[in-house]
């Protein structure tokens, strides 16, 4: 909203930006089964890799400038995340999915709780294309230690098996 309130009034920004975000629960209603669907034939771990991807290209496009197409790649992309990492999730720790999948919920809550206060923090000393570029370059460190991690060569042998 910070952002789009350089183009358009004040107003206006605050009513799209809320709109992205009420966007978001629609397309996890929406992607997540579609998601969950080429997972089940394809397996997880190419899904899970083009919507990591397309999270990153969002965060970057925000980054510079191209809010609306950066906003809808993400809000789609995150839709497909919610299923894809539950799975990935259940894949990886067999033996122990119910605890496994508690502890990833405990860490999407705690993002969900401390990301809007640290991105507030964060605007104070920093701009939003900046806050936006650094999530994409977050994102993608994250992504590159996760491919390095034995999970990924589970997901991997799983897509093997299938």
């Amino acid at each position: 909203s910070l952002m789009l309130a350089e183009y358009v009034s004040l107003e206006l920004a605050i009513l799209i930006g809320g709109s992205i975000l009420a966007a978001r629960r629609l397309s996890e209603m929406l992607v997540a089964p579609f998601a969950g669907m080429i997972a089940d034939r394809l397996g997880t771990r190419l899904p899970l890799t083009i919507a990591v991807v397309a999270s990153i290209l969002g965060f970057a496009m925000i980054g510079i400038n191209w809010l609306i197409v950066g906003s809808c790649m993400l809000v789609i992309a995150r839709g497909a995340l919610g299923t894809l990492f539950t799975s990935a999730v259940a894949k990886i720790y067999q033996d122990s999915k119910i605890k496994a999948m508690a502890r990833n919920q405990t860490w999407r809550d705690v993002g969900a709780a401390a990301g809007p206060l640290a991105a507030g923090a964060a605007l104070t000393i920093t701009s939003p294309e900046l806050l936006h570029t650094g999530l994409a370059v977050a994102f993608s460190l994250a992504f590159l230690w996760f491919l390095k991690s034995p999970g990924w060569q589970i997901l991997a042998s799983e897509d093997q098996t299938d």
